[in-house]
């Protein structure tokens, strides 16, 4: 499979999957180490400034981030304060 990602072409099998959601609590931990070897907790700018983060992760990232700020103005806009 050839993926093309910010102008780059990648001939791998990719499998990237993103969810958004609000941390609650708890410790972050792999369920398998033999499929995720670290868990690391990161902003979004940190990951996207990273240079050894995959295009399509940055992607996902950007992605979830304007999910995210889009909701955030639903819900200020829903309490009567508008920005």
């Amino acid at each position: 499979m050839v993926i093309n990602v910010e102008g780059a072409i990648y001939e791998e099998v990719v499998t990237n999957i993103g969810c958004l959601c609000e941390y609650a609590d708890g410790q972050a931990h792999s369920k398998s180490a033999e499929e995720v070897e670290a868990v690391y907790w990161i902003t979004s700018e940190e990951l996207l400034q990273n240079p050894s983060a995959p295009p399509w992760t940055k992607e996902s990232i950007r992605r979830a981030e304007a999910a995210r700020q889009h909701t955030a103005s639903l819900t200020t806009v829903k309490q009567g304060k508008r920005t």
